[in-house]
């Protein structure tokens, strides 16, 4: 069985493809491996329909490519800003869209659910009182950071083979490849119940 997991975005679209033997067998889960990696990216001069008709067109292929018996998305978290809203929203939209028109079973995690499940630490956002624009901008970024790195850490330490995969990728590249990564081991946690015990 193969889960793809996927981190919506129009600048960039993480994506994650793992290759499982058989659910029921908790033995043979050992030889579970990361079949494909990496991220779909456009053009941010291009206007937003036509980033995402290309977008379409990638996630297209790659669901024929891999026919993967489930996609787990992340669901948008209202960015801000409006462009933001709209770049997210709008890569969600295709995904819902490829999965319905092909009959593929769609599962959404929010990004504080697929953490959990991970066992990863929830963003922490700088706190109400703190009114300075920039100093809140500045700590929003600092959380982000740490948790991009925690996320990374934890899934090179699940799927150790998987960073050779991004290893000549650009940051903004790897940062939503391990994205998507983890919410495609989240589902796969859930499922087997072998999280644990993987990880041990």
């Amino acid at each position: 069985m193969r889960i793809l997991g996927i981190d919506p975005g129009t600048a960039h679209c993480g994506f994650a493809v793992l290759e499982l033997p058989h659910l029921s067998n908790a033995a043979e889960l050992a030889t579970s491996r990361v079949r494909d990696l990496g991220c779909f990216k456009s053009d941010p001069d291009a206007r937003l329909r036509d980033r995402v008709s290309e977008l379409s067109c990638d996630l297209n292929e790659l669901l024929a490519v891999q026919t993967p018996g489930v996609v787990v998305a992340e669901a948008p978290a209202f960015p801000k800003g409006a462009l933001a809203a709209a770049m997210v929203w709008a890569s969600f939209a295709v995904i819902v869209g490829l999965c319905k028109a092909r009959g593929i079973k769609l599962v959404t995690r929010n990004p504080a659910e697929w953490r959990k499940l991970l066992g990863l630490l929830a963003e922490k956002l700088p706190p109400a009182k703190t009114t300075d624009p920039k100093l809140r901008a500045r700590l929003s970024r600092e959380a982000q950071t740490k948790r991009k790195a925690s996320t990374e850490q934890l899934m090179r330490l699940r799927w150790p083979g998987a960073a050779v995969m991004l290893e000549s990728d650009p940051a903004p590249t790897r940062e939503h490849a391990w994205d998507a990564l983890a919410i495609a081991t989240s589902w796969m946690d859930r499922a087997t119940d072998t999280g644990t015990r993987r990880a041990a």
